[in-house]
């Protein structure tokens, strides 16, 4: 009898949580705007697939990582390396080829504080010297149709915001592990302050503070080092500090501007957490106003270097992203009019300095503001360019920036937060619902999971199941343990895109095995 009901109540309790929890790995469209347009179709395209367009020659991949990993180099790309492998790509080149490379900035940065070393800078003490922040290294992997490549170029801001960051953070770590003078914190408390504070929330302290300038110029230097490599400009090591740049509007002259909008690429960005924000300030820096002359440009028209990445680039996906944490700090207070005087100049006095454009060049993500209309003929031969790059950059399509977010992540937030559709015209911001981990007794999930597996791998004990780590060719050997994703439906949107129907309920696009 005892037995009978103890197997009654596991099964009622197994019924009554299967009721309360949450499937994993579903996803919706959050904006009821987005699901009209998807119309019962496309969603949005996906790295390899999506939208009709044909296969280029080259796709250039751009990523980077979030915040709270401690160790990213050996882990970074392997996300993008089996996916690739999953839809018939191999590696070509070795583990030697694919080395970590300083990526270079704009000017020098001193850093000093009270606790600060100087360790991995150019300084034994403080201040601090950084001539270079965060490296990048390039992967590049070819087709089993032996044409079709793609080429992921991967930037780490880690290890080079976290010389600065330990110094300060580095007592409470210690004390949280072995006590403090005898006291000691409980397994809960160490977790969370040790995971999601000290190896988390530190590194967003640490990028709005001075580092996040040096970090920006380290990240738009490998930013421009790709779109150099994209428009046929040569690449090496000697020459990759000459791709120095504050904005990727600057990375290329008209001559590279027309090549990237006449060879047959494409461009594609994925981020992660902080990173997602890290990635959108730099792709969002406006022009530094030097390609004037050669682009022959007006105030607040965008440079060609601009306007020709935004005509090859497709996507950029945001898988758990933070950018309305960090806008908190962009909100704009009062300008000065006089010394000493603050307010905001009257309406007719803002008009009288924008009459139409932004007196700064636009950057990548704000390019909405365009010179006057002129004719495809006089425009190519006022800037120099071929008709047919001219009529390229006349037909640009709007960008789709596509935010994963999963509503048991406590640190992700939707796309939607802080919008109001006032913003660019030509970017549509797309906010995608999904589960990365089930939600028990609808009591929540695991915060941690659902932050981080949006992007991340698990190795299975059994053989022949999933694919092997990166840079192993195919045939894949069957006796050792491999990795599947552990949010496959997100990995499988993001490479190949995702239908919507009527209700927005997404289903990925088919190009990875399931």
């Amino acid at each position: 009898m005892i037995r009978a009901l103890a197997l009654a109540a596991a099964i009622l309790g197994g019924l009554v949580i299967t009721g309360c929890t949450t499937t994993q790995h579903q996803a919706k469209l959050e904006n009821p705007a987005d699901i009209r347009e998807a119309a019962g179709g496309e969603a949005f395209p996906g790295i390899l697939k999506g939208s009709g367009k044909a296969t280029p020659a080259v796709r250039y991949i751009f990523h980077t990582h979030g915040m709270g990993m401690t160790d990213v180099k050996s882990v970074l790309i392997q996300p993008v390396t089996l996916a690739l492998q999953q839809a018939g790509y191999s590696l070509e080149t070795t583990p030697a080829e694919s080395r970590w490379i300083d990526a270079p900035t704009a000017k020098v940065h001193e850093f000093e504080g009270e606790a600060l070393s100087c360790e991995g800078g150019a300084a034994l003490q403080p201040p601090c010297l950084y001539d270079h922040f965060g490296q990048y290294r390039i992967d590049r992997f070819i087709h089993a149709d032996g044409v079709s490549r793609v080429v992921v170029y991967s930037y780490l801001w880690h290890d080079d915001l976290w010389r600065l960051q330990r110094p300060f953070l580095e007592h409470d770590l210690a004390g949280l592990q072995t006590g403090f003078a005898g006291w000691t914190a409980g397994s809960l408390t160490r977790g969370l302050k040790t995971s999601i504070v000290n190896e988390g929330l530190s590194d967003v302290a640490a990028y709005l503070g001075p580092a996040g300038g040096a970090l920006k110029e380290g990240m738009s230097s490998a930013v421009c080092i790709m779109l150099r490599e994209a428009a046929g400009r040569s690449v090496t090591t000697a020459q990759h500090n000459s791709a120095i740049s504050l904005s990727p509007s600057d990375c290329l002259d008209k001559n590279g501007a027309q090549s990237l909008l006449e060879r047959n690429v494409r461009i594609s960005f994925i981020s992660h957490s902080l990173g997602s924000r890290m990635l959108f300030d730099v792709l969002s820096a406006p022009a530094s106003g030097k390609k004037k002359q050669e682009a022959d440009l007006n105030p607040g028209t965008p440079t060609m270097a601009l306007v020709a990445t935004r005509k090859v680039t497709d996507t950029f996906f945001m898988a758990a992203n933070q950018l309305p944490l960090l806008g908190i700090a962009e909100v704009k207070g009062p300008q000065a009019t006089s010394p000493g005087v603050t307010g905001t100049a009257p309406p007719a006095a803002r008009e009288a300095q924008a009459p139409g454009c932004p007196k700064s060049l636009p950057g990548f993500l704000t390019a909405d503001c365009r010179a006057p209309k002129d004719s495809g003929t006089r425009k190519a031969q006022k800037s120099g360019m071929s008709m047919s790059a001219q009529n390229a950059m006349d037909e640009i399509r709007p960008l789709k920036v596509v935010g994963f977010f999963d509503p048991g992540d406590i640190l992700g937030y939707s796309l939607m937060g802080g919008r109001t559709g006032q913003g660019p015209k030509d970017i549509s911001f797309i906010s995608v619902l999904h589960r990365n981990t089930p939600q028990i007794l609808r009591l929540g999930s695991n915060p941690l999971d659902a932050h981080d597996n949006e992007l991340a791998l698990q190795t299975l004990a059994r053989p022949g199941v999933g694919y092997p780590r990166a840079h192993q060719a195919p045939p894949y050997p069957r006796d050792r343990p491999t990795e599947v994703f552990k949010s496959p439906n997100a990995m499988a949107m993001i490479f190949c895109g995702a239908n919507s129907d009527s209700q927005g309920r997404l289903t990925p696009g088919k190009c990875l095995p399931r």
